[in-house]
């Protein structure tokens, strides 16, 4: 009988203020380096920060759900949840615009975006295509955070 690889979880219940986007940005980068994602910190730290950016300035702030999940194999999902309806879109400004690419930096970093309506609001759901050469590091990251 074989046993079944476990998957990776964080979850974190934080205010989609400014304020609080340092300690986002600090768990998430503390729970990619146990994982031996190191390396993926930056893109997937620059996509929530501005994904709840987007929940302060577009939905009206207020609670949101930042959760890293990484199953067997090589994706990392990074999802986002919020008690907001409203959908974010990929704009296009002009040079002069001083806002509206923070969709452009998260599809342009995540491989592949989706939004995913609920009934109390919606989640962002970003995948990242772990490298290879990160791979090994898996077996090392179940054996730190599992009892």
């Amino acid at each position: 009988m074989t046993r079944q690889k476990e998957a990776l979880e964080y979850r974190l219940r934080t205010e989609a203020e400014p304020s609080q986007l340092i300690g986002v940005r600090r768990n998430v980068s503390t729970h990619l380096d146990l994982w031996g994602l190191e390396p993926m910190s930056d893109d997937v730290c620059i996509v929530a920060t501005e994904l709840l950016s987007n929940v302060h300035k577009h939905a009206g702030g207020g609670p949101a759900d930042v959760s890293l999940w990484y199953p067997t194999g090589d994706t990392l999902w990074l999802l986002v949840s919020d008690s907001s309806s409203n959908v974010p879109i990929v704009q296009d400004p002009d040079a002069k615009t001083t806002s509206g690419r923070g969709m452009k930096v998260v599809a342009g970093l995540a491989e592949y975006w989706y939004v995913l309506p609920t009934r109390t609001g919606k989640i962002v759901a970003c995948q990242f295509t772990v490298p290879a050469s990160l791979l090994p590091t898996r077996r090392e990251a179940l054996k730190r955070c599992l009892p």
